[in-house]
């Protein structure tokens, strides 16, 4: 397989891509392949997440724009059970994650470029959002796990984030991780549409009633001081100089199955799809369309 010519701009994703596998990033960004099945058929759960994004998108540029837009009509091009679920979990958003309503966003869907270290970084940022009087970074993240804060600290994500941010002239004061549990429910053989998202309601209303700090929504801070943005940042220039240079990309083994299902190049890796037989995109990959 020909290998393509260096990406010029390097984004948080494809930075973590090679430091999950150099081989996954091998397949995604250095020859561009798709993948033999499309991501959201292997993990339902990106789905969801994807929705949730374009949901959240949605209520924050309703508090800048005149014309509001209703996302309810937006669920269409995602599963019947992905907009059953979203439904029932965003119309309890108002009464049991009144944070949305606290911040101001400044910054939406943000695309966001410099140059550290002579590398170019790019990157979409959900939001920059002011809250309690400060300027944050504002990211979403779903997972079926149970929150765990500590997961987030240190990850290069929020520093790419963090300095893309300064960068470009907003003083932030760290991240602000607006995190939502994936529901588990699942809908029964003769249960209606109605009756399911009523469940799952009332299942998010009964996790509030029987805690202080709901399993369903859940906000919270990271300060980046300075110190901290350019360490990570040094991390993130080691990365680039191997995805620059290196000849051979490793599997690394230990993340085939990181998020509790088989990486959609699984079969490619272990030989049950010859990589020959993949189709290239069309396009390099839609995070360099940043270039």
């Amino acid at each position: 397989m020909e290998i393509r010519s260096n990406q010029k701009v390097h984004t948080s994703s494809s930075v973590a891509k090679y430091d999950r596998c150099p081989r996954l990033w091998y397949y995604e960004y250095q020859v561009g392949l798709m993948p033999p099945l499309p991501l959201e058929n292997v993990n339902n759960s990106l789905s969801f997440g994807s929705c949730a994004h374009l949901v959240f998108e949605t209520i924050l540029r309703n508090k800048i724009e005149v014309k509001k837009k209703d996302w309810k009509k937006m669920l269409s091009g995602f599963s019947e059970h992905t907009s059953e679920i979203i439904t029932a979990v965003f119309e309890q958003v108002e009464e049991y994650h009144p944070f949305i309503n606290e911040l101001k966003p400044i910054e939406v869907e943000e695309e966001m470029f410099g140059l550290y270290g002579g590398i170019k970084i790019a990157g979409k940022i959900d939001a920059i959002v002011e809250y309690e009087g400060a300027l944050w970074v504002l990211d979403h993240k779903t997972s079926t796990r149970t929150l765990n804060e500590k997961r987030y600290w240190i990850h290069n994500q929020f520093n790419i984030y963090s300095w893309l941010a300064k960068n470009n002239g907003y003083d932030v004061k760290g991240v602000l991780v607006n995190f939502l549990r994936i529901p588990s429910l699942r809908k029964k053989r003769e249960e209606d549409a109605a009756d399911f998202i009523e469940r799952v309601k009332q299942d998010i209303k009964q996790s509030v009633e029987n805690s202080k700090k709901t399993q369903y929504f859940n906000l919270f801070s990271i300060t980046k001081d300075r110190e901290q943005v350019i360490r990570g940042m040094e991390d993130v220039v080691d990365s680039v100089y191997h995805m620059e240079n290196d000849k051979f990309f490793r599997k690394r083994s230990a993340a085939c199955f990181e998020f509790n299902t088989a990486c959609h190049f699984f079969d490619v890796c272990t030989g049950e799809i010859n990589e020959k037989d993949l189709v290239e995109m069309e396009k390099i990959h839609p995070e360099l369309l940043l270039i």
